[in-house]
Order: structure tokens, then C-alpha cells, then sequence
């Protein structure tokens, strides 16, 4: 496993606190003996954690945390990890060769809670593997434009277009085989929408098992505390 990599984890904790604490549990989990950067509204213990006080959710603000996760660590890559989101060991393991280059999942799936199936996603938000440097590049340019990105969420339009396009006239994009990553959708998530593709459904996928089983490990899909 390539060691000059750290997990940057950032959340706004407005999820079902249980949820976040599995999906925390699964990451330090599967990451092995990475090094862990989380950068939250609230507090949380979870590897290097900065909390940045209940500030509004917003893509500027989320831009803003990893900014502050990727200057704290200091390793060559970084692994980018959302609150919502299950990754498989192989994230984790991915070595990568290039520092212009963001590799995003192959294989990306969200589920909604408490359904029986993954519905195939493409990934294009920012979960991926990234080096550090470039992740900071690209962050001075979404900072720069994102009065712009608050503009296409207020007009119900997916920024993560606009995100695709400023990753992608920086450097390489490349989809890679990380697993199969999977978003977790509930009705306290940022985005409970999200662009899917029902031919790819799975009922079961490597790792998670079936994904009424996987909801059911996550504390019982709709009931939470």
C-alpha cells in the first residue's frame, strides 16, 4: 500500500449522526494505517480533526474545509472522502502515478435509505484519489468561481458540472477501479437528488454485501437516533 497518502474526510454533520459514525467506522477500517485529516462543523474524534463551528452548508464553505485538510496533511496524495460515502479497502490501496491527474471510482453506486438496490452513479463530485498540490490548485480556482457554483444550486442546477470542468482544464481525469463506491442518500443529506442510471442496478456488490443488508448494518435504514 502507497504510504504518502492521507484520508481527508469533511463533513457539515448534518446527517444522521449514526450514519456518519459508521461510515467513520468503515473508513479507519478499510484505510488500514493511513493517516486521517477530518474537517467538520462540529467536533468529532476522528483522526486530525479541525472543526470550523456550524457555518451554513454550502459549496464555498466545502471547498473551504478541504483546503484546510489538504494543507494540514503533507503527503504526497490525498484520498478524499465524503461523510455519505462507503469505500471499499481498495480505495485505499490505489497507487497512483501522476500528480496532474484526478482519479475518480469506476464503479460508483448510491442507494437511497432502505432500498434493496445500488443504482449505478458516475462519480464526478470530489471523492477520489488527488495529489495534494493539484487538489490545492484546483481549489483557488473553485473558491475563485464560487459565487457562480452558489448561483447553478440556488437555480436547482448540478454544480458538480461546473466542478468537472475546472478539474478537468487543470490536468487529467481518469476513472479508475477503486471498488465500487457507494453514496448513501437519507433525508437529512445535503443533495437527497443525485443523476443515476437504473441499468446498472445491483442488488449486491463486492464488500457491502446486498443493499437492504448493508442499510440494515447501518443501524436499521430509516430509524435513527
Amino acid at each position: 500500500m502507497l504510504r504518502d497518502m492521507t484520508v481527508v474526510y469533511y463533513t457539515c454533520n448534518r446527517e444522521y449522526p449514526l450514519l456518519e459514525e459508521a461510515v467513520r467506522k468503515t473508513i479507519r477500517r478499510n484505510s488500514g494505517d493511513l493517516p486521517i485529516v477530518s474537517v467538520s462543523h462540529k467536533r468529532i474524534e476522528f483522526g486530525n480533526n479541525i472543526s470550523v463551528g456550524m457555518i451554513e452548508q454550502s459549496p464555498e464553505h466545502v471547498f473551504m474545509q478541504l483546503r484546510i485538510g489538504a494543507e494540514i496533511a503533507k503527503s504526497r496524495f490525498l484520498a478524499v472522502c465524503e461523510a455519505d460515502t462507503l469505500y471499499p479497502p481498495s480505495f485505499f490501496q490505489f497507487q497512483p502515478s501522476r500528480d496532474d491527474t484526478y482519479y475518480y471510482p469506476r464503479d460508483g453506486y448510491v442507494t437511497w435509505s432502505g432500498e434493496a438496490v445500488y443504482h449505478g452513479k458516475r462519480m464526478r463530485e470530489l471523492t477520489g484519489i488527488v495529489a495534494r498540490e493539484h487538489l490545492l490548485r484546483i481549489l483557488d480556482v473553485m473558491q475563485e468561481e464560487s459565487n457562480a457554483v452558489d448561483r447553478a444550486v440556488l437555480s436547482g442546477r448540478d454544480e458538480t458540472l461546473r466542478i468537472d470542468k475546472v478539474i478537468a482544464g487543470l490536468g487529467r481525469v481518469e476513472s479508475v477501479d477503486l471498488g465500487a463506491v457507494v453514496t448513501l442518500k437519507t433525508d437529512r443529506g445535503m443533495h437527497y437528488t443525485s443523476p443515476h442510471t437504473n441499468r446498472s442496478d445491483r442488488h449486491v456488490l463486492p464488500t457491502w454485501g446486498s443493499a437492504r443488508g448493508m442499510w440494515k448494518r447501518h443501524k436499521g435504514a430509516t430509524k435513527w437516533d
